[in-house]
């Protein structure tokens, strides 16, 4: 009999684990309802006012790109029109060379598409570390002044996929977010490129320990 294997379903068993997970630790440090709180971290971020100014900014920037990329794609456009309208009148030697000429200006045109692409990216990464720092720092004090041991993050695809009787505390952070300094967007321009020169992998804020957590991790060290 011929048998085939069928694969196994990664994600499933993912999710239960996860659940399996979380579900041990409640059990494993007694922890109650109030100790356990969650928010969606992706909605922080989009309501914080320097978000919008962040999406200002790549928006113009990314429009900037685009118009100058139109600019050479229509001046390409153009020489070649003109090559096909005069390439019956030039030598062999001279069409050769007319055709590398425009063949060396399309590839310009795709490396300075790919580089534009690399400093938006760039841009956006420089803009949002500062907004994710100051939501974490947010989460961190609000989660110190209730008393939460674990903060889980409910943004869709962040690996939260069940909770029960846990308080959502994004009203509790805005707030708090709202009693902090406002963000100088202008001064982060540069800042990802100067991390990455020395050597620093900045953290997902949303993956960092509370206050809470890291003296429980304090705890676990001194047994």
């Amino acid at each position: 009999m011929n048998t085939k294997y069928k694969p196994l379903n990664t994600h499933i068993m993912l999710k239960k684990t996860l659940v399996t997970a979380i579900v041990v630790l409640s059990t494993a440090f007694g922890l109650n309802a109030q100790k356990l709180a969650h928010l969606d971290f992706t909605e922080l971020i989009r309501t914080m006012p320097e978000y919008r100014q962040a999406q200002e900014e790549l928006e113009k920037m990314r429009k900037e790109m685009e118009d100058e990329l139109i600019e050479l794609q229509s001046e390409l456009r153009d020489k070649a029109q003109k090559f096909e309208k005069d390439a019956p009148g030039f030598t062999e030697l001279v069409r050769q060379r007319k055709i590398r000429e425009l063949q060396e200006m399309q590839q310009k045109i795709q490396e300075y598409a790919e580089e534009n692409q690399e400093n938006l990216a760039r841009r956006q990464q420089e803009l949002l570390q500062p907004l994710t720092q100051k939501a974490q720092k947010a989460i961190d004090e609000v989660s110190s002044k209730n008393g939460y041991i674990y903060v889980f993050d409910s943004s869709q695809g962040n690996g939260l996929l069940y909770f029960k009787n846990g308080e959502d505390i994004l009203p509790l952070v805005k707030k708090q977010l709202e009693s902090m300094p406002p963000i100088d967007l202008k001064s982060t321009r540069g800042s990802t490129t100067e991390i990455q020169r020395q050597g620093g992998d900045p953290q997902s804020p949303a993956t960092q320990p509370t206050p809470a957590q890291q003296e429980n991790q304090g705890r676990s060290k001194r047994k």
